[in-house]
């Protein structure tokens, strides 16, 4: 009778499975029934299947040190999480990296770690200290390990050029500015008037064969438009504009919104992208805008400690860039991802500042990927920097919220815009 029941249990999957050949992949779940798998349509609103056990990338460099988290119930007995090579045995002899698991959250696997190259790894979850032939894998993931290093400085030796009608608006860009390089524009930080206060940052990408952008804050976001126009216009024999990108950091961040949609009505036909740090209100642009922006655009929001700051004293309400992420809904979501990065120096000013490259590499790294994969169509730097994050921060334990009331800059200041509810655009949506 049992196998009687799989038959038909088979065959009512593969109908189902025609059904939803039609729909997104986001419009059905796998459900298991006996040992088969079946996919089923998912309910409206549904939240996502989480995995009991996940890496927070898909894609590590070499050597490179792996948090995962945890989203499933332990024993509460020495249990453990290590990495394997896959098809490698439970032996302890094979463990890349472990560590303790007290409970669900983040874990870095960072316990008597060992040369983890190039090649296909996972990491399995154990209980009561089990390991070798007779352990049972409670969970597991699989991750890639690459060989390319995103983040490392380029090759280009980098020059500051003076836009002619305002010395304090420059350009970084290649020395050998002999063929046209994408452009990219920088909005800086409230009342920032100094290109020097992202020198690491603007170097980083002039470095790569670019050249960036930075127009000071002047007051006015409408004039600070027209001089990133002016000073195209001004270096257009060495500016290929139809390969556009924007950052934007603070409220430069919220600001540079308004940069992809403006500029993206002249600029960027064949490649664009957007990554803001730390953003917060997004200026100039209302609800519509924002679920309107150009649908090619490569997009990352990166906000810096897993509170927003909370700790550091110059705290954003993380609710503002979850609400601004939210709407973006014309972009896909292999487009797109939200990104929080846990550092003892993540904090607001990560970003800022003339330190070494390799102490900003949380930023960096993702950058670095974000623009060979807009500008170089590098496949493999997709998912180094597109699957970092999650579509549901909050739900997959990536973000966390304080009482809005806690943070320094809350979500529901003077400065909002009141088109968009900063406070509780995202609620239900990630």
């Amino acid at each position: 009778m049992k196998e009687f029941s799989k038959k038909i249990t088979a065959i009512l999957g593969y109908l189902i499975f025609l059904n939803v050949l039609a729909l997104s992949k986001e419009d059905f779940a796998p459900v298991m029934v006996d040992d088969l798998v079946i996919f089923v349509p998912s309910e409206v609103g549904q939240s996502p299947v989480i995995a009991p056990v996940k890496t927070i990338r898909d894609i590590y460099n070499a050597n490179e040190t792996v948090s995962v988290v945890v989203n499933t119930e332990l024993s509460g007995d020495q249990d453990w999480v290590g990495i394997y090579r896959v098809g490698d045995n439970n032996d302890w002899d094979n463990v890349i990296a472990w560590n303790w698991v007290e409970g669900q959250g983040e874990v870095i696997l960072d316990r008597d770690q060992k040369s983890m190259p190039e090649g296909s790894y996972e990491v399995r979850l154990f209980f009561h200290n089990e390991y070798g032939a007779n352990a049972t894998v409670r969970a597991s993931y699989r991750f890639t390990v690459i060989g390319h290093n995103y983040g490392e400085m380029g090759s280009d030796e980098v020059v500051v050029s003076a836009y002619s009608q305002d010395d304090r608006a420059v350009v970084y860009h290649p020395s050998d500015w002999s063929e046209k390089t994408p452009v990219i524009f920088f909005a800086t930080g409230w009342h920032n008037t100094t290109h020097t206060s992202y020198e690491t940052l603007l170097t980083f990408v002039a470095s790569h064969g670019y050249s960036v952008i930075y127009v000071p804050d002047d007051g006015s976001y409408s004039s600070e438009l027209q001089k990133f126009k002016d000073i195209v216009a001004e270096f257009s024999n060495h500016l290929d504009t139809s390969k556009m990108g924007v950052l934007g950091h603070s409220s430069g961040g919220g600001f540079a919104f308004w940069v992809l949609d403006y500029m993206s009505e002249t600029y960027g036909e064949n490649g664009r992208f957007l990554m803001v740090f730390d953003p917060y209100f997004a200026y100039g642009m209302g609800s519509d805008s924002m679920k309107a922006l150009p649908s090619n655009t490569n997009l990352v929001i990166l906000q810096f400690g897993k509170d927003g700051g909370y700790h550091t004293g110059n705290e954003t309400d993380p609710r503002i860039p979850l609400s601004e992420y939210a709407l973006l809904e014309s972009i896909p979501n292999d487009q797109k991802d939200y990104q929080v990065y846990v550092e003892e120096n993540a904090d607001h000013s990560y970003v800022t500042g003339d330190r070494p490259y390799t102490q900003m590499q949380g930023a960096l790294r993702p950058l670095d990927a974000l623009m060979a994969y807009t500008f170089k169509h590098e496949a493999s730097a997709h998912d180094v920097v597109l699957e970092v994050g999650s579509d549901y921060p909050l739900r997959d334990g990536l973000q966390e919220l304080r009482p809005s009331d806690d943070y320094q800059y809350a979500c529901d200041n003077q400065y909002a815009n009141p088109e968009i509810d900063y406070c509780h655009e995202y609620e239900g949506k990630l």
